[in-house]
């Protein structure tokens, strides 16, 4: 009972403004960090139990379902006329087993169900906290959140904003629209997503490790650990989450006829419906893992932008290519 009152309670920390907000303080946002981190370790520790508990089980559905499959495959292709005893006798068999292994595939996924459930609620916890400690982050406040409150205590009359520097819940008056296609070629107006960085695959190229081409549309780049992601053009967030192979998306719409999708962040500093300046902070490349490898698929920033839905190269539209 416990743990389902634990991950309950975790609704209504969830249902905190994550980047911050005009009514809620440091303190506020400190004490949600260490709630959610205190209720992202419980519910871990139940999932590793449930794991243990449930090893076999988890072998059986797995294995279960691609029989199922198979034998789902050899009764739509077997035959119904011209049969032998044998034959019919046969397919007879073929039923039941299939009747009763979809019986006890059911009373598995119930009894898995409390470990879905949790595994379910252990991505959106840790996607949680990290986006309110990239926040935190962002505005120069401990990520510890044992740090981060005895930091909010501090006198401070005259505080400003909580969002990071050039993030707003408003458009702003002085924010451009993205030009048409021949006028951004020529004035090149946006500027790389990263201050440090290596062109890994220019656009178009082809990867031998991306046979579907998901990633052909635009350019990879390498980042230090812990580099901040910056918003290339004033625009609205309309997208922040972990996307299939992109990992953490973001996408950002520009006034005009722009379109920004970076993927490949650790953690965002900005949430769905807001308004970025250009080199506003998105969030996180991913911290140093103490390896020598500093090109891993961890610090790689996938960065692909688009003008009325034609794919442009984004090199070919940065004025200055040191992001300075």
């Amino acid at each position: 009972m416990r743990a389902w009152l634990i991950l309950a309670s975790s609704l209504a920390l969830l249902a905190l403004p994550l980047a911050g907000g005009s009514e809620e303080t440091d303190e506020q946002r400190a004490r949600a960090l260490l709630g959610l981190t205190t209720q992202l370790k419980d519910a871990q520790m139940m999932e590793a139990q449930l794991n243990a508990q449930t090893t076999s089980l988890q072998a059986f559905r797995a294995h279960g379902l691609a029989l199922a499959s198979k034998l789902s495959q050899q009764k739509a292709t077997s035959k119904t006329t011209g049969l032998s005893a044998t034959d019919l006798q046969a397919q007879a068999l073929g039923r039941y087993i299939a009747l009763d292994l979809s019986l006890s595939l059911d009373a598995a996924m119930q009894q898995l169900e409390p470990l879905d459930a949790v595994r379910v609620r252990v991505r959106s916890l840790n996607d949680a906290v990290e986006t309110l400690r990239s926040a935190l982050m962002m505005e120069g406040l401990s990520s510890d959140a044992d740090a981060a409150i005895t930091a909010s205590r501090r006198p401070n009359p005259s505080a400003g904003p909580t969002l990071p520097e050039g993030v707003y819940r408003q458009p702003q008056s002085d924010f451009r629209a993205f030009p048409p296609l021949e006028q951004a070629l020529d004035q090149k107006p946006l500027v790389l997503p990263l201050k440090q960085y290596e062109v890994l695959r220019a656009f178009g190229v082809e990867d031998p490790k991306d046979p579907a081409g998901v990633f052909l549309k635009g350019i990879l780049l390498t980042a230090p650990a812990n580099a901040t992601v910056f918003a290339p053009f004033d625009g609205k967030i309309v997208y922040a989450t972990p996307y299939r192979s992109f990992g953490n998306l973001v996408v950002i719409e520009h006034e005009g006829e722009g379109a920004t999708l970076v993927s490949g962040l650790h953690s965002f500093a900005i949430s769905v419906g807001d308004w970025v300046r250009q080199g506003a902070p998105l969030g996180l490349m991913a911290p140093s893992t103490g390896g020598s490898n500093s090109t891993t698929q961890a610090n790689r920033l996938y960065f692909e932008f688009r003008i009325d839905q034609q794919l442009v190269d984004p090199l070919a539209l940065v004025g200055s290519i040191t992001n300075e």
